[in-house]
């Protein structure tokens, strides 16, 4: 699976949360009362997936080279892993290396991450860029989300004897303001290769922040006011992934959200599937129903 599949299907503006001088601006599409809303659902759906697919899933990758016999190694390696190289540090311990540099840092415990009493950890150096900077061009937003700086620790626990199911927690050590605490299950396989090639669902919190991005103004053009601004989740129905070719948003679930900045604002969403790809957002009292491809409301 290439890279970039992940990024194919999330190119969409709903990377904003637009927090200006203390006031929010509504949206931009005539009739759409609750668009504000579906950018913060959709900046939440976008960080969630790439945090998993950038961070969580090198660990089930390099599960995958562990378990595979020696004339696969090579092979799996140059498939998941073709900017690094992987050399073992001590019993349990390897590292992903990008040239001379050590990226990642893997502890097994000395157990697969199949094992039912698997407990890894991924480490690494966090920067203002561990969730990737989105640039859409001149005529859209961009906004940096991260775990701010700091070494970071992912911690991936096997949670279920049947082994389908994996407990993930990070913990930004430098600030109480970003965690995730989540629960991925994967109904297709007890272990897989990789996360993004099968359906899976994730439930749990979290709270992302954002360090800075660009924002429109009232007029339709940029500026560049630098804001900070968190956005906490709660999901109440598992959020579902489901593996298509041309298409990475979830499918199903429902989830509330609450963006907030320092002043104080907050601003509550709730969203809950209707169907593979509809979704209905709640904002500010109004109700309505966006397609998750188009982009758009459909009722």
């Amino acid at each position: 699976m290439k890279k970039n599949r992940i990024y194919l299907g999330m190119l969409f503006s709903a990377m904003v949360l637009l927090f200006a001088n203390c006031t929010v601006r509504e949206g931009e599409m005539a009739g759409a009362h609750t668009q504000r809303g579906f950018e913060i659902y959709k900046s939440c759906e976008f960080n969630t997936l790439n945090f998993i697919y950038n961070k969580v899933d090198i660990c089930f990758k390099f599960n995958a080279w562990l378990e595979a016999d020696s004339a696969l190694k090579d092979l799996l390696e140059d498939k998941y892993f073709p900017e690094y190289k992987l050399r073992k540090s001590e019993d349990g311990i390897y590292g992903l290396y990008n040239g001379v540099e050590q990226v990642f840092i893997i502890e097994t415990g000395g157990k697969p991450l199949s094992d039912p009493n698997a407990q890894w950890i991924l480490s690494w150096k966090g920067t203002d860029n561990d969730l990737n900077r989105n640039n859409y061009g001149n005529d859209l937003p961009s906004l940096a989300s991260s775990f701010i700086k700091g070494t970071m620790e992912l911690h991936v626990d096997h949670a279920d004897t049947a082994g389908n199911s994996w407990n993930i927690s990070i913990v930004d050590q430098d600030s109480a303001n970003a965690f995730l605490d989540l629960n991925i299950v994967s109904p297709m396989r007890l272990m897989p290769q990789t996360l993004f090639d099968d359906d899976f669902t994730v439930t749990g919190t979290g709270k992302f922040y954002f360090l800075e991005g660009r924002i429109w103004s009232d007029n339709g053009g940029q500026t560049g006011w630098q804001h900070q601004t968190f956005l906490a989740f709660d999901i109440k129905s598992p959020m579902q992934f489901v593996f298509t070719y041309d298409d990475n948003s979830f499918h199903g679930g429902a989830i509330d959200l609450v963006a907030s900045n320092l002043s104080g604002e907050t601003l509550p969403v709730n969203a809950e599937f209707k169907g593979p790809y509809n979704v209905a957002i709640t904002y500010k009292n109004q109700t309505q129903i966006w397609n998750v491809n188009t982009e758009m409301v459909v009722e």
